[in-house]
């Protein structure tokens, strides 16, 4: 859909027609898993406790990155995120559409984009470490007491927000279930590289 308008807007602001703009769709997987109390400073604790945060990463809660839309410049707040000393390893939005009609999924995907980004200029001063073509993403988002995992693939291309991609992006949406939460966030860490 080529000839979508895409305007200016910060990653909060994204909704399904973005993903339309921009040419995205998350397709189904095989599992969607549960857990109780999906909250931003309990999902933080979780992974604290699950040890996503070690030596090399810290979990940050409400992170707000820098996010260019359509060549205007925006903030992507992420809920909860780990990183190391360089980069953005793992994003977390909590699922706001019980109180005010929020769908994650475009937000998440918007965070991706600018984490995208940063994780880019971050190399771009580190004569050490190349560009990034694309990077995949493990991603959460917490709906009530359901968090839902992805693996968002974001490439240069994409992260040039403002134009329609050719391409398309895919994101992985699991389908329901409610059992091996704990399990599931433990093996979710190896797509930190760790």
């Amino acid at each position: 859909m080529a000839q979508l308008r895409r305007t200016p807007k910060s990653g909060n602001d994204w909704t399904a027609n973005e993903l339309c703009a921009y040419n995205i769709t998350v397709t189904s997987e095989t599992k969607q898993l549960h857990q109780e109390a999906a909250v931003v400073k309990f999902s933080a604790q979780l992974l604290r406790g699950l040890e996503y945060d070690d030596d090399d990463s810290i979990v940050f809660i409400r992170r707000a990155i820098p996010f260019l839309t359509c060549g205007e410049n925006s903030v992507a707040q992420i809920d909860v995120c780990i990183m190391d000393d360089n980069e953005i390893l793992l994003l977390l939005q909590e699922d706001k559409i019980l109180t005010s009609m929020e769908d994650p999924e475009p937000q998440i995907i918007a965070e991706a984009i600018a984490a995208f980004a940063l994780n880019n200029r971050k190399r771009e001063r580190d004569p050490n470490l190349p560009l990034c073509n694309s990077i995949m993403f493990p991603c959460i988002t917490m709906a009530g007491t359901m968090p839902v995992f992805y693996k968002i693939t974001i490439t240069a291309a994409l992260s040039k927000t403002g134009t329609y991609s050719e391409t398309e992006t895919r994101g992985m949406r699991p389908l329901p279930s409610r059992l091996e939460i704990l399990r599931c966030l433990e093996a979710f860490k190896k797509f930190l590289g760790k």
